[in-house]
């Protein structure tokens, strides 16, 4: 049942769309687009005014030789620190989706300069915030988002320049983030370390290789029940006994799921789960081409990679993105007029 509420929002939410209708969402679609940027804003604000302030009462105790409770050389200004009202990973994927809508802006036709001034500003701000939330994720897809802008211009707009710019953005970004961001090599290698070692530490808990056990021990729980599942109220427990019966202790010490939400979707409902899965995103992305929706591209692509990195629909976090995000960038293209009601 706790896993049902999770995900009712799912169920909910499209089907309040007609009730959207009385928003007239499809007409005054840029504002609303424009409340969601505003909101990263002010809660980049927000982060960032706190980490200040946490990181001026540590520099104040340590001039004053006021003892604290320990004396950790935190960096206020990286990671869960910037993310006070969830986790960081998943406000990266927020992030990203606001770059992508700005992007949108951006190449739209008659937006008053001082908005596309605004815009301009927007995008550096939230570019630099996804490498400050230093989510290995959350930066993967930052690359993407640049790297689909290209793409996008060069076939669809024909636009040399901009697709120029944009690939330039992406080498800045690799650049600052390799050279600039705290123990980003040391986790770049150890992503790739735990993606190709044959040889692997059962105890270990460092995240990629985590995910590599999870997926390994999924896959045979699938190989097990993959027409119809293990259910969702059981699927979790069964998991489990295969990390104990596997020894991978630290996948069962921190109690992780699949870590791959296809995976997660196969051992919990089985085959037809994972095609309607599939189907949402097919769906929504040959509306997105067949509207020439860029933000709804992006956000079909980069949320589809981080299905495959993270479990989005077990936690209420990751099913309030997707329901969210999924009905406010659908919505403009499937309302209904008053004479089709």
């Amino acid at each position: 049942m706790k896993k049902i509420e999770t995900l009712t929002s799912l169920f909910i939410l499209p089907l309040m769309i007609p009730s959207f209708r009385q928003l007239d969402l499809k007409n005054r679609k840029g504002q609303y687009k424009w409340a969601f940027l505003l909101g990263l804003l002010f809660n980049f604000i927000f982060c960032l005014s706190r980490s200040t302030i946490l990181f001026s009462y540590e520099m104040y105790a340590r001039s004053e030789g006021i003892i604290l409770d320990a004396y950790p050389y935190t960096n206020y200004f990286f990671y869960s620190y910037l993310s006070y009202f969830m986790h960081y990973g998943y406000l990266a994927m927020y992030v990203n989706i606001g770059i992508a809508i700005l992007l949108s802006i951006l190449i739209s036709k008659g937006v008053p300069s001082r908005r596309r001034r605004l815009a301009y500003l927007l995008l550096t701000l939230f570019s630099i915030y996804v490498i400050l939330l230093y989510s290995k994720a959350g930066i993967l897809a930052l690359f993407m988002v640049y790297i689909y802008f290209a793409i996008y211009q060069v076939i669809r707009n024909r636009n040399l320049k901009s697709a120029l710019i944009s690939l330039v953005s992406v080498l800045i970004i690799g650049f600052v983030v390799v050279q600039y961001v705290p123990y980003t090599k040391e986790r770049i290698q150890g992503m790739i370390n735990g993606i190709t070692n044959t040889e692997v530490d059962p105890n270990s808990h460092e995240s990629t290789q985590l995910r590599v056990f999870v997926w390994q021990a999924s896959s045979d729980l699938i190989s097990e029940n993959w027409m119809f599942g293990l259910g969702i109220g059981d699927a979790k427990k069964e998991l489990l006994n295969e990390f104990k019966s596997r020894q991978f202790t630290g996948a069962y010490d921190e109690n992780l799921n699949a870590h791959n939400q296809f995976l997660q979707t196969f051992i919990n409902v089985g085959l037809v789960g994972v095609i309607l899965l599939l189907l949402f995103f097919i769906g929504a992305f040959s509306l997105a081409l067949q509207k020439k929706d860029l933000s709804l591209q992006i956000f079909v692509i980069i949320t589809l990679a981080a299905f495959l990195a993270e479990s989005y629909l077990q936690t209420q976090k990751g099913v309030m993105y997707t329901a969210v995000l999924s009905c406010l960038l659908l919505i403009e293209h499937l309302s209904i007029s008053k004479e089709e009601i």
